[in-house]
């Protein structure tokens, strides 16, 4: 693999298929680039063009949504080698390609689920599991990562938790983390269950504990939402809502929020070829 990119990814914990896939993208990216000169170039030498022109080149036999996964892959490339000082200048940095037909307008914001995080907390008529609902999706939790357990959970501070995913490490202070903490110690730790969010049903006089579902969470998002007049509130699209403004208003990269939130460069380069960037309103908010 050129340059320590395979090493790199290894380091990083990449599986095995990803790499595969990530070193046959980039081989066949110097494969382009060989055809176009009578020398190979040097890494030095290469331009946001030459990426442009393999990315058009691409783009006549393949989908536009498989043209921003090899647009990601590219990214984390010349990341990995500006990061490790090969290039003075990453050529990938603003390179944009045009969107897809499958865009769409962004009507649930991160913003909107900030500025309303305070009347949701201090409502004295919102359960705790209400409010634990609304923790979860302000800090841009996907279903699976509802699933840990309560050895996973620990309290930092007074006010300041960590939450071990298998795919990140999620900080949360404040009201939110006091919400978690009262969670744990009056519910939670009793539980006969390793899982810190369960639910418990009786089954012949005997009670049962089991996994919570995201069905349930999203029915109490879906209460706050119809309460302050919110565009369809869940999970998902909170989570999305938080990727949007990691990327559009905090302007981190893809690699960064990559390694915030546990996802793949190529799955953001998916979603934002689909996404009309320009439909984010701007705002300096934010939560973490």
């Amino acid at each position: 693999m050129p340059h320590g990119f395979k090493s790199y990814l290894e380091e990083n914990d990449y599986k095995v298929r990803t790499i595969s896939d990530h070193t046959k993208e980039i081989q066949n990216f110097f494969s382009f680039l060989d055809s176009q000169t009578e020398t190979p170039k040097e890494l030095f030498q290469i331009s946001a063009q030459d990426i442009k022109n393999y990315l058009d080149n691409q783009s006549i036999t393949l989908s536009p949504s498989t043209v921003y996964k090899k647009l990601g892959i590219l990214k984390l490339f010349f990341h990995y080698l500006w990061e490790s000082n090969k290039v003075v200048v990453d050529p990938c940095v603003k390179i944009q390609l045009p969107r897809t037909n499958r865009e769409y307008e962004i009507n649930l914001t991160h913003e909107m689920l900030y500025n309303i995080q305070d009347q949701v907390f201090n409502n004295p008529s919102y359960a705790t599991s209400l409010k634990l609902a609304f923790v979860f999706a302000l800090y841009g939790f996907k279903s699976s990562e509802l699933y840990f357990k309560k050895d996973d959970f620990e309290m930092l501070d007074d006010d300041e938790v960590l939450i071990n995913t298998p795919k990140r490490e999620v900080f949360i202070k404040g009201i939110p983390a006091l919400i978690l903490i009262e969670f744990y110690n009056t519910r939670s730790l009793f539980a006969e269950t390793p899982y810190f969010l369960f639910s418990k049903t009786t089954v012949n006089g005997k009670v049962v504990y089991d996994k919570v579902t995201y069905v349930n969470l999203n029915r109490h998002l879906n209460s706050i939402a119809k309460d302050f007049n919110l565009p369809e509130l869940n999970l998902s699209k909170a989570r999305q809502s938080y990727i949007y403004h990691l990327a559009y208003i905090e302007k981190l990269s893809f690699e960064e929020i990559s390694r915030k939130l546990g996802i793949t460069v190529e799955w953001l380069g998916e979603l934002f070829g689909k996404t009309k960037d320009s439909s984010y309103p701007k705002s300096s908010k934010s939560t973490a």
